[in-house]
């Protein structure tokens, strides 16, 4: 099997933000109170994509299968890959001074019983994972994959919300109504509405899947 990173990009207010740390501590707060759920397996973010998969693989170049097999082929490494998405980050981000901080709204039990914090990004925001999603990572064009289960696919995510509480099926509603009056004491929204919370956009590698709601995966951050 070919070597791999599993990444994620979020979108994130400061660590040190009263927002921030308001989140941690309703998280904290209502895992003794209600039990566990998925949320408590994250920190605060709003998922800017799914977790994708950076692989280490090869191609055959401008599909040329010959005599010569093996100088026809090319190895393209899961970290070369990974410098590909932050470059594109990075010139993103310096071509777009139009980025916005995004609009928090409100707290929300969502139709599939999730208790969410709503929230509305600029189209810039968008825009980045969308052309992000579209990046060929040298796997297409003319040039072959000798294995097509390793190609890179990124999925774009709405981001528009932060996930409070949710659970398979697993929270009552009545559970959710009491998770929902626990978060609007305990968020502190003030720097969010006055826009004086920074943010960041963070990419990380997933270094531990955890099998178990009351234990957070373990996320390495690669950049910030």
């Amino acid at each position: 099997m070919p070597s791999k990173l599993t990444c994620i990009l979020y979108l994130e207010p400061t660590h040190s933000s009263q927002f921030y740390q308001s989140i941690l501590k309703f998280y904290d707060q209502s895992l003794k109170l209600f039990g566990p759920n998925n949320a408590h397996q994250y920190d605060p973010h709003i998922s800017m994509t799914g977790f994708f998969t950076l692989y280490d693989n090869q191609r055959i170049i401008n599909g040329n299968i010959d005599a010569d097999y093996e100088n026809s082929k090319e190895y393209i490494s899961a970290y070369k890959k990974l410098d590909q998405i932050i470059q594109f980050i990075n010139n993103f981000l310096n071509n777009n001074h139009n980025i916005t901080y995004p609009l928090v709204k409100d707290i929300i039990i969502s139709m599939s019983n999730s208790l969410l914090i709503s929230v509305q990004v600029c189209q810039e925001m968008l825009d980045l994972v969308n052309q992000l999603s579209q990046l060929s990572f040298d796997e297409s064009n003319s040039n072959v994959l000798l294995d097509n289960s390793t190609k890179t696919i990124i999925r774009p995510k709405q981001i528009n919300h932060f996930s409070l509480a949710y659970s398979d099926g697993l929270l009552s509603k009545n559970t959710m109504k009491n998770l929902e009056s626990m978060a609007n004491k305990i968020i502190v929204f003030d720097e969010v509405k006055q826009q004086e919370c920074g943010w960041d956009i963070v990419l990380y590698e997933k270094i531990h899947h955890s099998t178990k709601l009351e234990e957070k995966h373990v996320l390495k951050e690669i950049k910030r």
